[in-house]
């Protein structure tokens, strides 16, 4: 599983254990010098606030997976098995049928998709992103830090999400964000899918 895809299900999983003021305020202690505002620092208060001040100091994302691990041994009082193995999983195949093919096989495919989604889905993205499967607090958060600044950013990060989670199956992956797309009343990029797939 790509980088991208292990950080966001891993905090999926922590966004969804059960609030714990003492655990925050002492994570919140521990980033303070990279909160680096006491206004800010005060105003953070839940697990979901915090990820995305990180986030948007850039000491927290894909790319940060140490800072990640710390919130994870601080706030979860157990390592959680299901981090154990989103950590552990090491995958950069794609299963096309019955054959394995590596990712590069329809990246360009994959990339054209994603490409036409962000140019066009507009004001459908929540119900893309709700019917993917991303938590409403997942979302929230991509809402909070993108929406106004760079929304496809935003979308981009929804559909790599998506594709991070399928990165074994590609007939999973395109039937999933095809229906996604249809419950998102888009059923003219599901086809569009399809015209660019056809040869695939």
């Amino acid at each position: 599983m790509a980088l991208i895809g292990k950080y966001y299900n891993i905090c999926d999983i922590l966004l969804k254990m059960e609030p714990n003021d003492a655990k925050l305020h002492e994570l919140k202690l521990a980033f303070k010098h990279d909160i680096n505002s006491q206004r800010c620092f005060e105003r953070i208060n839940s697990l979901s606030s915090l990820i995305t001040t990180l986030e948007k100091r850039d000491v927290l994302g894909p790319t940060h997976m140490n800072n990640l691990m710390i919130i994870v041994d601080k706030y979860a009082a157990t390592r959680d098995i299901s981090i154990e193995n989103i950590l552990h999983s090491n995958n950069s195949f794609n299963r096309v049928n019955d054959t394995v093919l590596p990712n590069t096989s329809f990246a360009s495919h994959k990339e054209r998709i994603h490409e036409k989604i962000i140019d066009e889905i507009g004001y459908s993205w929540r119900q893309l992103a709700e019917a993917l499967g991303l938590s409403e607090s997942r979302i929230d958060m991509l809402e909070f830090q993108y929406r106004y600044r760079d929304p496809c950013r935003m979308i981009r990060e929804i559909l790599e999400w998506h594709s991070a989670r399928h990165s074994t199956n590609f007939n999973r992956w395109r039937s999933q964000l095809q229906r996604a797309l249809i419950k998102a009343r888009r059923t003219d990029l599901s086809e569009e899918v399809d015209d660019i797939l056809v040869n695939f």
